[in-house]
Order: structure tokens, then sequence, then C-alpha cells
């Protein structure tokens, strides 16, 4: 994770479960660790949520966020809050 366009590449993965168990437990580690790190997992939450409701993510990754997003109330409710603005 060295500058903010890898640490939000390495987000994006890491919510949409595309990441090998090492390499999820490395990230999980750092994002945990640090206020920082966590906080830029959450922007880049955001992110994907608005990607995601303007219909810019690829194929495989709009299937992967639509399973993430399901195991989640409080996600499926920022999605259609999101799309209310959009």
């Amino acid at each position: 994770m060295e500058n903010a366009l890898d640490n939000s590449e390495l987000a994006k993965r890491f919510l949409l479960g595309n990441l090998s168990e090492s390499e999820r437990a490395k990230i999980e580690d750092g994002f945990l660790a640090q206020d920082d790190s966590f906080q830029e997992l959450l922007l880049a939450e955001d992110d994907l949520i608005d990607a995601y409701v303007r219909g810019e993510l690829s194929a495989p990754d709009r299937v992967l966020f639509e399973l993430w997003i399901s195991t989640s109330q409080r996600g499926t409710e920022r999605v259609e809050f999101a799309q209310t603005l959009f």
C-alpha cells in the first residue's frame, strides 16, 4: 500500500472479496490497525457504491458487488440512498 491509488484499488478488491486469503489478511491488519487506513476503506466503500449506482463497474465487479451488498441491510440501504441522489 504505497499510495492513495494503490490503497483505493486494494480497498475495492478487499470489499469485493477479490483477494487471496494472504492478501486479505494483510489488508485487514493494515486497515484495522490504523485509523487512517480504516477511513480509506470507508471512502473506497462509498466510491464503490457510487460507481455501482452510476453503472461504472465492470460486469464481474458488478456481480461481486451485488453479492457483497446483498449480505448487509445497511449496505442495501446505502445503495438505495445513493440511487435517490443519482
